[in-house]
């Protein structure tokens, strides 16, 4: 029994490849947030269009359970372990907590959805403490890119396969949607969408999005040779898939998080801003040049007429504007837009009866759900989550924190954008909350003593020379 206890205190509390999230638990973890496997205790199909239909459990959620279990018996053995809060970002989330609670609570949504609306925000934010807190070396930081890497390819491969063989694969366990495949007429043709297992090309584009800006901040780190003509395979194949989604609002997401990647990156690598802009002009008139005369799809998709695709939108925010202006406080209850929209729909058009959907705009629909002090306290998060990631993109060296701070940070930026036209539910989804921990582990301040390799170049110091935070 001694020997076991002391086995299980090097794993959890000493061994580097077994604390934080090198762990296989969490490893899995992040691997199953693009792939829905879902079992459901309850489930009601509904009239109405929610995220949330019924209590259900995922593949993600067993494993971040096991991960959250491994970490608690780390904090038992290893008494050292500090439990870091981050009050910053806590404090936002606990009031969003308590004022979503109770606008679900007011809805006429069955108790089991109810319930299962308010475990999935209060996981979110657990989901964002596993993060912040179990990120603390070069190591964990490493597996975690690598792996979000490989599920890009892994959907940039599937949404070839589908766009190739004309449909969808037979993937609907792991979340290959009826829409994942579909065409649309675009201009005097049409242009065939995939989407992987995301269920939707614009959901695609969301995350093929970020790391894509994630991927190409990479080229310029103080990374090996290698490791970069590696990085190129998983830039081509999301790049080839992120165009195929032929989303808009994820390609002019992409346009703004790109440029201002690369222009950050070429300021840091060149330290000559004029030069820079240059450089970063031609950059993208050859890119647009080349997309918009060689692939004649890209100059449907963006000059022809899509058939009232995009106008769509337009009387979908005014009936979200309504509800937030008769409910300004809490709004309708998260999950419960579609539920209202029709009583609160005043245009000519009766959008909410022939689309009735969420508004396509994920502002809109957090101020319309859950009120506009939760949208305040949304907007104040992403501007900490922005000014973390502006610090740490500032910070001299050759530090691998600091390029992937300058991805996430244009990555991000495209998602805002992307997302004046597109709804995610972000309290609801765990890749957001992911995400956002990952971004605080980035944050020196969240690390108040990191280790002396978190800061150190990747490649390792020059002979001779010692490494400089």
């Amino acid at each position: 029994m001694a020997d076991l206890c002391g086995h299980l205190h090097f794993c959890f509390c000493r061994h580097p490849d077994y604390a934080g999230t090198g762990t296989f638990f969490s490893l899995l973890r992040p691997f199953f947030l693009p792939i829905r496997v879902d079992f459901h205790f309850t489930y009601t199909e509904g009239i109405w269009i929610r995220p949330i239909n019924g209590f259900g459990v995922g593949a993600f959620d067993v494993f971040f359970l096991l991960a959250m279990g491994a970490w608690a018996l780390r904090a038992v053995m290893d008494h050292r372990l500090r439990l870091r809060l981050f009050p910053q970002i806590s404090i936002p989330f606990f009031l969003i907590f308590i004022i979503t609670a109770a606008g679900v609570l007011r809805t006429s949504m069955p108790d089991f959805i109810m319930t299962a609306v308010i475990w999935t925000v209060f996981k979110n934010w657990l989901v964002f403490l596993y993060m912040a807190n179990n990120i603390q070396s070069v190591g964990s930081l490493r597996q975690v890119v690598v792996l979000l890497l490989v599920m890009g390819m892994l959907q940039a491969l599937i949404g070839l396969a589908q766009y190739f063989t004309g449909g969808r694969l037979g993937f609907a366990m792991l979340g290959e949607a009826e829409r994942s495949y579909f065409e649309m007429r675009a201009g005097a043709g049409t242009v065939s969408r995939v989407a992987g297992t995301l269920g939707h090309p614009n959901k695609l584009s969301v995350f093929l999005n970020l790391l894509l800006q994630m991927n190409f901040a990479l080229f310029f780190a103080n990374l090996p040779r290698r490791t970069k003509i590696w990085l190129l395979m998983p830039f081509a194949l999301m790049g080839i898939a992120m165009l195929l989604t032929y989303s808009r609002g994820g390609w002019l997401g992409l346009a703004l998080g790109s440029t201002v990647v690369l222009y950050w990156c070429l300021t840091k690598k060149i330290r000559h801003r004029l030069l820079s802009a240059v450089l970063l002009l031609i950059f993208l008139s050859l890119s647009a040049l080349i997309l918009i005369s060689t692939v004649q799809s890209v100059q449907r998709r963006l000059f022809q007429d899509d058939y009232g695709s995009a106008a769509l939108r337009v009387p979908m925010s005014i009936v979200a504007l309504n509800i937030i202006r008769h409910h300004p406080l809490i709004g309708v209850g998260l999950n419960n837009y579609t539920s209202v929209i029709e009583r609160y729909d005043t245009t000519p058009s009766a959008v909410s009866y022939d689309f009735p959907k969420p508004v396509h705009n994920e502002f809109l629909l957090v101020a319309a759900e859950q009120g506009l002090m939760v949208f305040v306290l949304f907007l104040l998060i992403l501007v900490l989550v922005f000014a973390g990631l502006f610090r740490v993109g500032r910070s001299s060296g050759a530090a691998l924190s600091t390029w992937l701070a300058i991805g996430f940070f244009g990555g991000w930026l495209g998602w805002c954008l992307h997302h004046q036209f597109e709804y995610e539910y972000v309290f609801l989804s765990e890749t957001t909350w992911m995400l956002f921990g990952l971004f605080q582990a980035l944050n020196p301040n969240a690390n108040p003593s990191p280790p002396a390799a978190w800061t150190s170049p990747p490649a390792g110091p020059e002979p001779g020379r010692t490494a400089t935070p």
